[in-house]
């Protein structure tokens, strides 16, 4: 009977010294954490503490925990943020380095980051949006209640910071670009800090100087095929590279070249040439 009767000794000493029970369990859960967060700290030489004011985000140096050889970049965020480029040329993953940093900063206060001064805010995310089967709902209205949780916590008026990758992409060109462009626009209103990625240059033109414009680039060369640098520019971007990374991935030449030769009737004409017998015709 021994296990019983250290089962009730415990109960009868947690009984008879409850407070000072739970102050002990308080004790080793802080000591538990702030080993958690030095190692964490240890593993990551580059990490530092942020500081927090009133404003926007600024960082120098931000980087994703979880890669193994990542590369730093700045951040300048004091308006609502629009980010373009090429396919895999780093969007998406700047997008969730500012969003964990800023959960990092105000859970741990440790971020990934020479240096990162922001306001603290409530972070939400629009992110790896899924079809629902067990919901019923298809790609498209899953993305849209995303979204549309997002623009709830806006119009509190609390300070909101908002990620949103690929916006709307689940449906029609002209209904995105024009869908999306509204979305921005009623975030504008609002005390809050949206960055948006999008593959639509349209946004950039639409949007004007209502937004702060970002880019990453690509080279494509004969020897290395498409080569990223994942170093963020300014402005908005001006070069694509979808069919040039087919071209890398061995997709058959005629389906290439048929390609390349209906983006440049678009970009030439803006509108599509059809295929007609032996080929595409304007």
């Amino acid at each position: 009977m021994l296990g019983f009767i250290a089962y009730n000794n415990v109960l009868t000493r947690l009984y008879h010294h409850h407070d000072e029970a739970l102050t002990l369990w308080q004790a080793l859960g802080d000591l538990e954490l702030a080993i958690a967060i030095a190692n964490f700290r240890t593993a990551h030489s580059q990490s530092s503490q942020p500081a927090f004011a009133a404003g926007g985000m600024t960082a120098t140096g931000i980087m994703h925990p979880l890669l193994k050889h990542p590369v730093a970049n700045p951040v300048a965020w004091n308006k609502n943020a629009l980010i373009t480029g090429a396919n895999a040329s780093g969007k998406s993953t700047y997008v969730k380095s500012i969003a964990v940093n800023a959960i990092l900063a105000q859970t741990i206060n440790t971020v990934l980051a020479e240096k990162l001064t922001m306001q603290p805010g409530l972070v939400m995310t629009a992110m790896a949006v899924r079809d629902d089967l067990s919901e019923g709902d298809s790609y498209f209205v899953a993305e849209i209640k995303a979204i549309h949780r997002l623009l709830r916590a806006v119009a509190s008026n609390k300070r909101v910071y908002g990620f949103i990758d690929e916006i709307l992409k689940g449906t029609n060109t002209v209904e995105r670009i024009a869908a999306s462009a509204s979305v921005i626009n009623w975030l504008s209103h609002y005390p809050s800090l949206v960055v948006v990625a999008t593959h639509d240059n349209e946004l950039t033109d639409i949007m004007g100087d209502q937004c702060i414009n970002w880019h990453f680039q690509e080279k494509v060369t004969q020897k290395d095929g498409v080569v990223f640098d994942y170093l963020l520019h300014q402005g908005p971007a001006t070069s694509h590279n979808a069919i040039a990374l087919l071209a890398t991935m061995a997709y058959p030449e005629p389906l290439i070249k048929d390609a390349r030769q209906l983006a440049a009737d678009f970009e030439r004409n803006k509108a599509w040439p059809k295929y007609r017998q032996g080929g595409i015709q304007a």
